[in-house]
């Protein structure tokens, strides 16, 4: 009766085992890519999240909430990849930047040289 139950038991294991297999589980999913920069469905969720807390504070949650997500989102990916288009890496690390009253105008930057 022992090794009945036993065998029961380990059948039971191995068969939950195999059902779980089968079974995909997904943790997040890419949904849209801008550049190189990814937009996953966790993204979208959050962001929608965040709609509908702001809904309960006043502001009307929109009827196509998601697709306004994305677009928020990936104009938000579309910023970011600009900034770093257009961002100027130093020519050298041991440079500064400085304020010259004698440079061209209020604004102007001048690099010299750290010492």
């Amino acid at each position: 009766m022992k090794k009945f139950v036993i065998s029961s038991f380990g059948a039971m294991l191995l068969f939950q085992v195999a059902v779980a297999q089968q079974q995909k589980i997904v943790a997040d999913k890419i949904v849209a890519k801008v550049g190189e920069k990814i937009i996953l469905q966790s993204d979208i969720e959050s962001a929608l999240v965040d709609m509908q807390q702001q809904a309960l504070e006043g502001q009307p949650l929109p009827p196509n909430a998601q697709c306004a997500a994305i677009e928020q989102i990936i104009a938000q990916k579309i910023l970011v990849l600009q900034a770093e288009r257009d961002s100027c890496p130093s020519p050298n690390p041991t440079w500064k930047a400085v304020s010259s009253p004698r440079s061209a105008g209020p604004n102007s930057v001048t690099m010299v040289a750290k010492t």
